[in-house]
């Protein structure tokens, strides 16, 4: 179950926690294009072209966006702190087998997951 991310938009860098992360014995521990963040005006975006990872921990695990997938996310996190400038509370979600050693059972996770982003650009007029 995830409990909760961040996303650093100067770098790209997500790093999510979440309980009981199972290592995948040698193969990547995440799938990464099983994750959505959502962002301004309720719009999910869907990891596209981010590589898969190993977990850091049992609880936590790091994935740096690709450029696609920067360029997808930007516009929907446009807003330092938990909610874009609309006023849409961001969110994280898992669909199942985001874990890749885990696959008895539906092991998605849809919402509640806050996302708390951080140095989104200042737009230049």
């Amino acid at each position: 179950k995830l409990t909760s991310a961040t996303y650093d938009a100067a770098t790209g860098t997500l790093v999510v926690t979440a309980t009981n992360i199972q290592a995948n014995g040698g193969g990547a521990d995440i799938d990464a294009s099983a994750l959505t963040l959502t962002g301004a005006g309720g719009t999910g975006y869907t990891l596209t072209d981010t590589m898969d990872v190993e977990r850091t921990s049992a609880t936590q695990f790091t994935l740096t966006l690709s450029a696609t997938d920067r360029a997808g996310v930007g516009p929907l996190l446009n807003s330092d702190g938990t909610t874009s400038t609309g006023g849409t509370t961001y969110n994280l979600a898992a669909a199942d087998d985001w874990n890749t050693a885990v696959s008895a059972g539906d092991s998605s996770d849809a919402t509640g997951n806050g996302l708390t982003v951080s140095n989104v650009p200042i737009p230049t007029l």
